[in-house]
């Protein structure tokens, strides 16, 4: 979780970007949509009570992001 602040917070046009919000390129069985990474941090961000608000605005909150990651360290 701390990474995806530090990666969502780099410039769009850097390469580890495409990790954070890119499509997997792996063919999935039907009916399994497939999920980016970005996709699962925002389900982890739900289990947290954080789930209504966007990644990037969160992520810019430095303060609150801290606060939430640090959640999941104690977990």
């Amino acid at each position: 979780m701390v990474w995806a602040g530090l990666v969502a917070r780099m410039e769009k046009r850097r390469g580890i970007n495409s990790v954070l919000v890119g499509m997997p390129e792996n063919r999935r069985p039907n009916g399994i949509p497939g999920r980016r990474w970005e996709d699962i941090v925002k389900m982890d961000l739900q289990e947290v009570g954080c789930g209504g608000m966007d990644l990037n605005d969160l992520v810019q909150d430095r303060n609150r992001w801290h606060i939430i990651t640090d959640w999941f360290r104690i977990y």
